[in-house]
């Protein structure tokens, strides 16, 4: 292979970088060295309540049945024993799954298996390990690891830890000893991650520079405990530890960074569905009704799937879209022609990852058209026309009860149509049309033409929607905590916005001290609190709007995503010494964890800063392509291996509205970064109003 054609190869691969293809290729190289150690090509999997989540947002059926996994069990529950079989425990390591573990091999004389391999999603504590010093379980033991995978994905390069706790116990008050403990483990999860970045060397953290906030006390916890899982990997010789590598910025947010975009109704299809439908961010489990002609469509499918079941026991291949059965699963509710459906969908979903970062309108015509080319293919439905723009939706029902049932495109089509005009109708019921308006221009501080907005104006009209009798409680609930967040009042004015509340929901007015500590600014009454760079990047965008939708319910961004666009850009510049002054000018701090002069050189060398879609590449990449053209691993020197890599974690929860700006910011798009999004949780605006009544009444 010559190098320009191994460069166009790294820069395709790099172009599709993917955290969890990288998770993939983690697990089939241990299952493959399993096999080779063990001499058994098959394995019986035995995962705990925690760790079948984590692997079900990662891998779908088919994936897992290729690392040779004979059949999945799980841990809680009876099992049959396979006493001549090996098996493989992945488990969280607590207290509950090791005794689970135990009781497996309580009898010397009659275990549940042959011999056993332990992986433990995180780092396993010393008294947890203790209890596993048993005489006749030790025996058993084949391996024991810290396998460091204890995250969940959202899509193939963001992640979630799963702690909603995070955000009402870290942002109220006084730092206590469980908020401690809660910080340790998140930063042990965090540093799970890092293996599957599959190579890194330095690692950059950026923070907050104020050492009161929440992130920079983190960040320094994550500091330590990086320090010390690079010497173990030093130790232990992992070649993970790459000189090669380029930089990992790991760019550390408070929650309350941005305390506006968790509250407001984005109108784009990811959030809206999450928001206005209130599905689980973690178990996209949504159920709807179809019409059908068959209705024996309900018991032919249920008996399918307890085929599949048997299969996979058997080791067969099956038809899920991962461990926790998410196939199409039919209920037994069936009227004459009506069938209710059960479908869990995520980024697997090419219907949903199409529409998923546009408006709910744009999502609508996307679905319409894909829709109109799938029934053109379709002889029984030829002479069907949709009109997509008045009768789609209720043309549509008639439409997809004539396509083949047996068509995996017609259940998400299907499943798609019913989740927008199920959101249309809750749109229209709880009038958020004037809300949505009244919510951007609060958020932005800029009306639809791009002027600055009056704050006593904008008072007066609050005031009257929350004294309205025609929006529903809640929806008046987040709009004046929009309104307290974002506009001044002195104790007046509040009393009047806040009076037709019940005194537990004025109480949860008063915690937004905790999360703004600059709340009802009286000196400041009638001055804006939106900032002027949030101001003036709206009102260039609005200039570039489509009218309708678009500029008057999505002009929005949050603004943590600009303020990861400065750091971007920073952090884009050749010269790698201007970056700690730089950042220190915007309120960001720098630390660097064990980056030495010769790796800062090679660095500025092969820097990612040269866009790989340039192609461009310097003399120094060229030479170590031609050292290694002889070699068998020429892939381990490749050109993407040198990039930076840059983990944006919020502290708190991140949104889908932040997700979405983020993906779509200038700086990511034009430079192809590679960019890995990571938060304590999915914070959804039922979480974020749950988590501010969590938190302990604030005193004035």
């Amino acid at each position: 292979m010559n190098i320009q054609q191994n460069i166009d190869e790294q820069i395709q691969i790099d172009q599709q970088f993917s955290l969890k293809s990288n998770v993939f290729q983690r697990f089939q190289e241990l299952f493959d060295s399993l096999r080779t150690q063990n001499k058994s090509e098959q394995f019986i999997l035995i995962l705990d309540s925690y760790s079948t989540k984590i692997l079900s947002s990662a891998f779908n059926l088919r994936e897992i049945l290729k690392f040779g996994v004979q059949c999945i069990e799980k841990l809680e529950l009876k099992r049959k024993k396979f006493q001549k079989s090996n098996a493989i425990y992945i488990i969280e390591p607590s207290q509950q799954s090791i005794e689970a573990i135990l009781n497996d091999f309580k009898s010397k004389d009659n275990p549940h298996y042959a011999k056993i391999n332990i992986f433990f999603t995180r780092k396993l504590s010393k008294e947890l390990l203790k209890q596993l010093a048993i005489p006749s379980f030790v025996i058993r033991i084949q391996s024991i690891k810290e396998l460091q995978h204890d995250f969940f994905f959202n899509d193939q390069n963001s992640f979630s830890l799963d702690i909603p706790q995070a955000f009402p116990r870290l942002y109220s008050g006084n730092f206590t000893f469980e908020a401690q403990l809660l910080e340790d483990l998140i930063s042990q999860k965090m540093l799970t991650v890092l293996p599957s970045l599959l190579n890194f060397n330095a690692i950059n953290i950026i923070t907050n520079k104020d050492i009161q906030t929440v992130s920079h006390r983190f960040s320094n916890i994550l500091h330590q405990k990086i320090i010390e899982y690079k010497e173990r990997l030093k130790i232990e010789q992992s070649k993970y530890l790459d000189e090669l590598s380029g930089s990992t910025y790991i760019i550390i947010f408070d929650r309350t960074d941005d305390v506006i975009t968790p509250a407001i109704h984005d109108l784009y299809y990811e959030s809206m569905i999450h928001d206005l439908l209130e599905i689980d961010p973690l178990n996209f489990n949504y159920q709807y009704e179809i019409q059908t002609k068959q209705n024996q469509l309900n018991q032919t499918e249920i008996g399918k799937n307890q085929k599949d079941q048997n299969e996979l026991n058997q080791n067969q291949d099956t038809k899920g879209n991962n461990l926790q059965d998410l196939k199409q699963v039919e209920s037994t509710q069936a009227n004459q022609n009506k069938v209710r459906k059960q479908v869990i969908s995520n980024y697997q979903d090419e219907i949903f990852e199409k529409c998923r970062y546009k408006t709910i309108s744009d999502g609508l015509k996307d679905i319409g058209e894909e829709l109109q080319d799938f029934a053109k293919k379709h002889q029984n439905i030829k002479n069907n026309k949709i009109d997509i723009e008045s009768q789609y939706l209720q043309n549509a029902e008639n439409i997809l009860s004539q396509l083949p049932l047996y068509e995996e495109k017609y259940q998400k089509l299907s499943m798609h149509m019913d989740i927008i005009g199920k959101c249309f109708k809750i749109f229209q019921k709880k009038n958020l049309q004037d809300v949505a308006e009244v919510e951007q221009q609060l958020a932005t501080g800029v009306d639809t033409e791009g002027h600055k907005i009056k704050p006593k104006k904008i008072k007066q009209k609050l005031l009257e929607m929350i004294q309205s009798e025609q929006l529903s409680h809640d929806v008046k609930l987040r709009l004046t905590i929009i309104a307290l967040l974002n506009l001044n009042y002195d104790f007046k004015a509040k009393h009047q916005l806040i009076q037709s509340f019940s005194q537990e929901e004025q109480i949860l007015f008063w915690n937004l001290h905790w999360i703004d500590k600059k709340l009802n600014n009286i000196v400041e009454i009638d001055k804006l609190k939106q900032s002027e760079r949030l101001i003036k990047y709206t009102k260039a965008k609005v200039k570039n709007f489509k009218p309708g939708v678009d500029v008057e319910f999505c002009r929005h961004t949050p603004e943590l995503a600009l303020k990861i666009e400065d750091i971007l850009e920073i952090l884009l510049k050749q010269n790698a010494n201007d970056h700690t002054n730089l950042l220190q000018k915007h309120g960001y701090d720098l630390q660097i964890i064990e980056q030495s002069q010769q790796l800062q050189l090679q660095q500025q060398k092969l820097s990612s800063q040269q866009s790989p879609t340039k192609y461009q590449v310097n003399i120094e990449m060229q030479k170590l392509i031609r050292d290694k053209q002889n070699s068998t691993d020429v892939k381990d020197v490749s050109y993407y291996k040198s990039q930076n890599k840059f983990i944006i974690f919020i502290l708190g929860g991140i949104t889908y509205a932040e997700i979405r700006a983020i993906r779509q910011l200038d700086s990511v798009l034009k430079n192809n970064l590679r960019i890995i999004l990571g938060s304590t949780h999915i914070l959804t605006p039922q979480l974020y109003i749950e988590g501010i009544q969590a938190m302990p009444k604030y005193q004035q």
